[in-house]
């Protein structure tokens, strides 16, 4: 069935943008219960997977964030994925973020995430202005502010005292700042930083 398929599309690349951003030094649940530290080398690590059929390896793989707590005796795709307006996922059903991120990405934070297997590892799937904007009118009856951000660029760029940061770990990387637009608007690069690790607390991590 298509829209099963579809499901375990998601639930997967879920999985892997999650512990991609989530890519922090230390065990964080942040992210999602029972995370390591270092969680997308533990998604992605050989040699758990020898010898694995590539359904095996993907259920191995993607297990290791739905199942981090090791207390997951089988996968309900239905119970752990969340829809989302984001299509590279709104954490999982247990994640008390994923909702308002839903709503925000219907609203003002809004980009494609169509994927088509050649400059990525997932099948191809078109998700662009059109299917977001039934999506959101379905659940949210909310219609997409698609170029609300272009008024934001120009105040920004207008603007001084801003300091932009990058994690260069973070999949969302290429959507920020890189480079400084001038002495008073200025990007900073952060090695082996995951997603909004600028903002974490500290650890001696």
């Amino acid at each position: 069935d298509n829209f099963q398929l579809d499901e375990l599309i998601l639930w997967a690349r879920n999985a892997f943008v999650t512990v991609a951003m989530g890519n922090y030094p230390y065990a964080l649940d942040l992210f999602g219960q029972g995370l390591p530290g270092w969680p997308l080398k533990a998604a992605c690590e050989p040699r758990n997977f020898q010898q694995l059929a590539p359904l095996e390896f993907l259920a191995k793989a993607v297990g290791s964030y739905y199942n981090a707590t090791g207390t997951v005796a089988c996968h309900s795709i239905n119970g752990e994925y969340r829809d989302c307006a984001d299509q590279t996922g709104c954490g999982s059903s247990h994640s008390a973020w994923g909702r308002s991120w839903d709503v925000e990405a219907c609203r003002q934070i809004v980009y494609s995430t169509s994927t088509d297997n050649i400059s990525d590892m997932f099948p191809p799937r078109e998700w662009g202005p059109t299917q977001l904007s039934r999506y959101c009118q379905q659940t949210w009856s909310i219609k997409p502010q698609i170029t609300w951000y272009q008024s934001w660029l120009s105040a920004v760029e207008n603007s001084s005292r801003i300091i932009f940061t990058n994690g260069l770990w973070d999949p969302w990387r290429s959507g920020g700042v890189l480079k400084s637009l001038s002495s008073t608007l200025v990007s900073l690069k952060i090695p082996e930083a995951g997603h909004m690790y600028d903002l974490a607390a500290s650890h001696p991590k």
